[in-house]
């Protein structure tokens, strides 16, 4: 190797490309998904002296043969047809899909997303750098085989994995997503296979968080062939931050992925779990983020590749791109408030630990002389407590003097599901229209809303539904789901969401797409929401 081919391999890669800021939503500059997503990380990156530091690339476009190892070819057909289509074609080609908008660049701006990271990918797997991190958009991570949703049209980081897979030689790649929102299509498309393992930290909510689905729960483990190689972090019932992402990383993620022994780490990397983030309502700093990718360099020779999904607070997208292209470069890590995960994300956590011990070896612990079952003799009837924490879920004596009686004495159950799944399962439940629509009242006179509003119960201002019957706001499952109980009382069973703007019908349990009814709540909601976040963007010296 020459001194030059030296130089460049122990170099870590940036991509980005402005043509990828092409793809907009044109009538507005405020859409959470929007250019600035990469651009103010970009400025940031320069700002800190990183980008001169790095090894930086632009994009080539994808091809339709690498599209089309993961993606059906009548979803590419039709996405290549963005340019030609009018404005009312691409409004109605937009429906046909779930949370997704086109406009005439988005065909070539998800075809450099994908390129791009290809690029990077291919030259860290082959040695020319050492990592590298793809300041790309659109996202990909909830983009199905044959289907667009939640911004994504083409799942980069599963074209990645699988063109990593058959063409770069590589046996086994490691693909760990911590975008806030449960990576849905990736797991669909790898479900049934055993050379790609998929970690997934996501918020759960015991399934009513977006995508709404119950298979992103824990007790989804693989398909046929690649049992316990889906890997479900699913975060209930509390505000999770960093002690609890790196608990799960210690705990659950490094054992396994040392038994794995990828050859090619993959980060599905959604910055909307970070603190200040407005769909997310979670905690992780960028400290936490640099933790994050430094454990995870540890594995595959250091091969590490990170792809931006989502995050739409530009100050903390912005400062934690910085924190992670730090932690690549091997920067000394910045300290972590406290390591001590919460009692709700310790309970998560030996919830997966729990049924991932039947397929990994490295998580199955003997017993301790207490009396606790091996993994290979644990049932899902045992309530031993252990004086320790145990793969089987009992929790030590000081965690148990800390949870309220209505917790004690087990671990809730969990019953494994098989395969197969309907495809339908994959995704969010959402129509066109339901006839609860006719029960909405319109907001009266000053028609502003106020998106952050707090629970006329309890004051909370996490998770807050607004009532589209009354108009008065509550809290929903990440707070003390006062809107339910509204719901039930008042028999009010349509609300807007002010965190992630939807309309969810309580009655019919799905989401509510009507643009003649309803359009004009979600495009007030999103404008207040986000208009004043395209204003923030916080640059580390």
């Amino acid at each position: 190797m020459d001194s030059g081919m030296e130089a460049t391999s122990s170099k870590t890669g940036l991509m980005y490309d402005v043509r990828m800021e092409e793809h907009k939503m044109e009538l507005v500059s405020w859409h959470p998904e929007q250019p600035d997503r990469i651009r103010l990380p970009w400025e940031a990156l320069k700002k800190s002296g990183y980008v001169k530091r790095c090894h930086i690339m632009q994009a080539t476009p994808a091809t339709q043969d690498e599209i089309c190892m993961v993606h059906s070819q009548e979803l590419y057909e039709e996405l290549k047809t963005i340019p030609d289509k009018s404005w009312e074609e691409l409004h109605a080609m937009s429906r046909k899909h779930e949370g997704v908008y086109f406009n005439k660049s988005t065909f070539s701006s998800a075809m450099l997303a994908v390129g791009g990271l290809l690029d990077l990918t291919e030259q860290v797997v082959s040695g020319k750098l050492k990592n590298g991190m793809a300041l790309i958009r659109p996202p990909g991570h909830h983009a199905d085989r044959g289907c667009c949703s939640g911004f994504c049209f083409f799942n980069n980081v599963a074209i990645a994995a699988q063109v990593a897979i058959e063409k770069m030689n590589v046996k086994r790649v490691l693909i760990v997503d911590w975008d806030i929102h449960h990576g849905n299509g990736t797991q669909r498309i790898f479900w049934n296979n055993n050379k790609v393992l998929l970690f997934s930290f996501h918020r759960y909510d015991n399934g009513n968080f977006y995508p709404s689905s119950p298979i992103a729960g824990c007790s989804y483990v693989g398909g046929e062939g690649a049992l316990g190689y889906n890997m479900n972090m699913a975060w209930s019932n509390a505000i999770m931050g960093d002690a609890e992402y790196i608990a799960a990383i210690n705990r659950v993620l490094l054992p396994v992925a040392y038994e794995f022994n990828p050859e090619l780490v993959l980060i599905s990397c959604g910055f909307d779990s970070a603190e200040g983030d407005p769909l997310g309502g979670f905690k992780v700093t960028p400290a936490g983020y640099a933790h994050m990718t430094h454990a995870l360099s540890a594995l595959a020779d250091g091969k590490v590749v990170i792809a931006l999904e989502g995050g739409y607070n530009l100050a903390s997208v912005s400062a934690s791109t910085c924190a992670c292209v730090a932690a690549l470069l091997g920067d000394p890590l910045p300290r972590v408030q406290s390591l001590v995960p919460n009692i709700e994300g310790t309970q998560c956590i030996e919830d997966l630990l729990r049924c991932m011990s039947k397929h990994w070896h490295s998580l199955q612990r003997p017993s301790n002389g207490c009396g606790c079952a091996t993994p290979s003799q644990t049932t899902e009837q045992d309530s031993v407590v252990c004086s320790d924490i145990h793969v089987c879920g009992h929790l030590p004596p000081a965690m148990i003097q800390m949870l309220p009686p209505s917790f004690l004495p087990v671990v809730p159950t969990i019953k494994r599901k098989t395969f197969p799944i309907p495809d339908s399962v994959f995704r969010m439940p959402l129509v066109p229209w339901c006839q609860h629509v006719k029960d909405v009242q319109p907001l009266p006179p000053p028609t502003d809303l106020d998106t952050f509003q707090k629970c006329v119960v309890c004051s909370t201002n996490r998770d807050i539904w607004l009532c589209l019957i009354c108009h008065h706001a509550y809290c929903g499952h990440l707070g003390s789901r006062h809107i339910s109980d509204h719901q039930k009382d008042a028999c009010h069973g349509m609300a807007l969401s002010l965190s992630d703007p939807m309309v969810w019908c309580y009655t019919c349990s799905t989401y509510v797409v009507d643009d003649e009814m309803l359009g004009y709540l979600v495009f007030d909601a999103f404008k207040k929401r986000f208009a004043p976040l395209s204003e923030q963007c916080i640059v580390s010296s």
